[in-house]
């Protein structure tokens, strides 16, 4: 029961595993001769198992959640007996021995059955999340060499996005996750962009500057492109076309309006879209933008001002009107990149001085 009720949460989502919780317990009673022991102990240990297994980053989780279920499923058996005033030490060790049966056989079979059914449904599970984690994957191997500098810059965002995600309860393994391959686009023409310039270029001619900005908002496409053609989860796919919504690439939009007589059309300098519309995705067009805007800022406090400047910027451009994040949530969020920025920017001591 505990098993079912669990990868069904892990498949679906926790609201639907709660509701499965309070549900199948009562049918698992009445199918036992109506137990109300039964009935009740599947229920404690459907949802121990459900808060145990709730956010899996990693498969210690499933040591934890043994655990937890062999202690609500020993802890609830043994008070139905001593309620009723037959317990001895025999059943006391009798209750341990299938306690400690039901715990191992229902983290086995969560486990298998989230990588089986995962993988044949096309679920994105923690274990496909994992899997795509790892430096060996091609798109991740082929960023690396090719463009180091889009590749340093999405493994911050996936750090920044991970802390911010954790102070608002969103997926931090996702965000982590489909950081590193939101900008996986920018392997079309790695030179484009300044991240992976040894000496970074000034365009000073119109015409090269409105080329450079079509290819830069093409990054997107280019890389919903290649996720599809690595079969990457649909949800990380959102995430690479939505990792700027519909923003302006205000740099060449602004110089161009300043050069040009006639009036520049803003909407030919706007990515297509979409907006953000979970928390996931919003947590990492905001932590794209501001990793991308300390690069070119050494005082501290200027970062700090960044941090609140753009995600301002964001709100009144409506790019955070379609996502789930509340106003509250966006707080945290900016709370939460204060202070790891601040974390990582400290300063060190200058030892070759000090000798």
């Amino acid at each position: 029961m505990v098993s079912f009720v669990v990868l069904l949460s892990l498949l679906a989502n926790f609201e639907i595993g709660v509701l499965a919780a309070a549900i199948f317990p009562v049918f698992y009673g009445l199918a036992a001769g109506n137990s109300f022991e039964l009935m009740i102990i599947q229920m404690i240990v459907s949802l121990i198992g459900l808060f145990a297994l709730r956010n899996v980053e990693n498969l210690s989780k499933f040591f934890q959640a043994s655990i937890y279920i062999f202690v609500g499923v020993f802890l609830s058996s043994l008070s139905f007996h001593f309620a009723a005033g037959v317990i001895s030490w025999e059943k006391i060790a009798q209750f341990a021995v299938i306690s400690l049966g039901h715990a191992l056989a229902a983290v086995i079979l969560i486990y298998s059955g989230l990588a089986f059914l995962g993988y044949i449904l096309r679920v994105t599970t923690f274990l496909r999340l994992l899997e795509l984690a790892s430096p060996m994957q091609p798109l991740l191997k082929d960023m690396s060499a090719k463009a180091p500098g889009t590749y340093q810059h999405s493994l911050m965002v996936g750090n920044l996005a991970e802390s911010a995600a954790r102070s608002v309860q969103a997926d931090t393994l996702f965000c982590k996750v489909s950081a590193m391959y939101h900008d996986i686009g920018k392997l079309y023409k790695p030179s484009l962009f300044l991240e992976n310039q040894k000496r970074p270029q000034r365009i000073d001619d119109k015409a090269s500057l409105k080329e450079s900005a079509a290819m830069l908002i093409k990054h997107a496409t280019q890389g919903v492109s290649m996720a599809e053609k690595a079969r990457l989860p649909n949800e990380i796919i959102r995430v690479i076309k939505s990792h700027h919504g519909t923003t302006t690439a205000s740099y060449f939009y602004d110089v161009i309006e300043e050069s040009s007589k006639k009036r520049v059309n803003e909407q030919d300098f706007r990515y297509s879209g979409p907006k953000p519309r979970t928390k996931e995705e919003a947590i990492i067009m905001l932590a794209d933008s501001i990793e991308a805007a300390m690069r070119s800022v050494d005082d501290e406090e200027d970062k700090m001002d960044i941090v609140g400047k753009i995600i301002r910027e964001r709100l009144v451009d409506g790019q955070l009107d379609e996502s789930i994040l509340t106003l509250a949530d966006i707080g945290d969020i900016r709370v939460s990149f204060l202070n790891y920025l601040s974390n990582v920017s400290h300063s060190r001591l200058n030892y070759d001085k000090e000798k």
